[in-house]
């Protein structure tokens, strides 16, 4: 302890000056066992006492501090401050004033103090200047690294490419980053304490319709890829953008919400290249398929062709049961190609499924044969007898059919067996699949090919993702959806070298009576038709058929000529029966 002047020590004197000494004497006993920092410094700065505690603070020894001053612990950026404190402190007695400074220790490094410094000069136990030191070293590192810390996220705020936003608990702006400011067209300066809903303007990308609140549209959002999202943030200057978007709450240390954080980010470009992207996906995929559908019509055609040169040539002989024959090959070709024209349409509208009760028996024998024709890979049938009716669009399960064999051919290239097996199933109350309570047929396709590996098995129902080479990816995606619009599922079990087995649910048919594809008898019958049909052929043929059959054809080749001829058989008192009419006529 420094007691240079003696100024709380015990002095010879008077009575008035003994009890000036013992009051001097108390009061340093309670700061030498107080844990308060304190020291006692003349006009110039020096130390004239000190308190045990700021040499324990500082790691110096009490001697250390003789006949220093205080100028020599002072860090030297803060200097300027307290020399310019202390002749502004001598100017009035109990003067008083409050300064941080930087104060030197032992180790070289330095303490933060939060010093309080007040004029005792004329107090006779005191003489000096008192300085009251509380040590904030801690907690000027703690507001540093926080600093710090506020430091970093503003800047990585401001680079991010997202756009941020937060704001209060009423929804008034807080905070926006730079690309937020670029978004809206808001500057942070103009939109500090606005609603965010009048500075963040979104909108349905489809209908142009503003959502009324900003916060609960992020705060109910999924961040979703792509443009499915269908938001668009339009700027102050009326400049639209699509944006992902999503949302927060801020919650205190309490789980007390405190505001929110709201999160944009521009997607505009991403979903163009995306888009692009889809419609050449699109156009190379009907380019696929118009070219499938194109070698199978060249096959149904040879088939015609051949078979009605057979038909002319029998006839010529008078072999007419052999001509009856080859016709009837035509026939079920015609059907065929017919069967294959409604599945293009089915692809091109994408639409629902128009069902009918059907045996389903046949139109797999038949669809898998004619899949199968000039291959050398076999099939059998496993419980075709007793299997329940189905409500499908023949059509449609079809081309679900045709699809799975055809990726059945694909992985045996040098051939194999295809194992067709029905089941007669029914789902209970809590289904091990995707599928309502009920009675299904299940369909069971199993190949002897290369099998999936498990990587990948769980991909091959998605659009566009495909293993093969020249392979468009929509196939068993095509497969899934139709089923699924039938109500019905399809699921697959297989590994590598072990072959695939594909399984198809479809609901069975509630009417009692239904399609069993058998041959229908020829109904005859009368009356008066008019066709309207801009193909002469077509014409010709649909005539002779229905005056064959007992009717009354006429004809038009437009919408005008149909009119007109409409008007004068009603005149007549003979109107049409019946009209059919091509409706893709202009």
């Amino acid at each position: 302890m420094i007691d240079v002047n003696n100024k709380m020590g015990q002095t010879p004197g008077t009575k008035k000056q003994k009890q000036i000494n013992e009051n001097a004497q108390s009061l340093r006993l309670l700061i030498e066992k107080s844990s308060g920092i304190m020291s006692i410094n003349d006009t110039k700065g020096n130390f004239v006492y000190l308190s045990p505690s700021l040499a324990k603070v500082t790691g110096f020894s009490c001697d250390t501090f003789k006949n220093t001053n205080l100028y020599d612990y002072i860090h030297p950026d803060d200097l300027p401050k307290i020399k310019k404190i202390f002749p502004n402190i001598l100017e009035s007695p109990e003067k008083e004033a409050s300064i941080t400074v930087r104060f030197r220790n032992k180790s070289g490094g330095w303490n933060d103090f939060d010093v309080s410094i007040k004029n005792f000069i004329d107090v006779s136990c005191i003489g000096g200047i008192l300085m009251n030191y509380r040590d904030v070293t801690e907690r000027r590192a703690f507001e540093n690294k926080l600093t710090s810390e506020k430091e970093k996220l503003v800047v990585t705020l401001k680079n991010i490419g997202e756009g941020v936003v937060t704001t209060d608990i009423n929804g008034r702006i807080i905070l926006m980053n730079s690309a937020a400011e670029e978004l809206t067209g808001y500057t942070q300066e103009d939109a500090k304490g606005k609603n965010v809903d009048d500075i963040v303007n979104i909108a349905d990308e489809k209908t142009g319709k503003r959502y009324e609140s900003v916060i609960d549209k992020a705060l109910t959002s999924r961040l979703v890829n792509g443009y499915e999202s269908h938001t668009i943030l339009i700027s102050k200057n009326g400049e639209s953008r699509i944006i992902s978007d999503s949302g927060a709450y801020i919650k205190d240390k309490y789980n007390n919400i405190t505001g929110t954080v709201l999160v944009f980010r521009d997607i505009t470009d991403k979903v163009a290249i995306e888009r692009e992207i889809f419609k050449n996906d699109k156009i190379e995929s009907i380019s696929l398929l118009a070219g499938g559908l194109a070698h199978d019509f060249n096959n149904i055609l040879t088939v015609i062709l051949g078979n009605i040169s057979l038909a002319k040539m029998y006839i010529k002989t008078g072999k007419k049961d052999n001509a009856i024959d080859r016709l009837t090959d035509v026939e079920k070709a015609l059907n065929q190609a017919r069967k294959l024209t409604k599945q293009l349409l089915t692809f091109a509208k994408g639409g629902a499924p128009v069902i009918k009760p059907v045996l389903i028996t046949s139109l797999v024998r038949d669809t898998v044969s004619f899949a199968l024709s000039g291959s050398k890979i076999k099939y059998e049938i496993i419980g075709e007898d007793d299997v329940w009716p189905v409500d499908i669009d023949e059509g449609q399960i079809s081309q679900v059919i045709n699809n799975l064999i055809i990726n059945a051919k694909q992985a045996m290239p040098d051939g194999g067996l295809i194992t067709i097996k029905y089941e007669n199933i029914v789902v209970g109350k809590k289904p091990s699949l995707p599928l309502k309570t009920g009675r299904y047929v299940k369909i069971s396709f199993k190949d002897t090919g290369c099998g999936i590996s498990s990587e990948i098995i769980q991909r091959i129902f998605d659009p566009y993702f495909t293993t093969k080479a020249n392979g468009n990816g929509l196939g068993l995606s095509m497969c899934y959806s139709i089923l699924k619009k039938h109500g019905g599922y399809i699921t697959v079990k297989s590994a590598l070298g072990k072959g695939s087995t594909f399984f198809i649910y479809l609901p069975v048919s509630k009417q009692k009576t239904f399609d069993t594809q058998n041959d229908q008898q020829v109904l005859r019958g009368e009356g008066r038709i008019l066709i309207m049909d801009d193909n002469e052929s077509i014409r010709d043929t649909a005539g002779r058929i229905l005056v064959s059959l007992g009717y009354e054809a006429y004809f038009a080749k437009d919408g005008d000529e149909a009119v007109k001829l409409y008007s004068n058989m009603k005149e007549k008192g003979q109107a049409p029966d019946v009209i059919l009419m091509d409706l893709t006529i202009p």
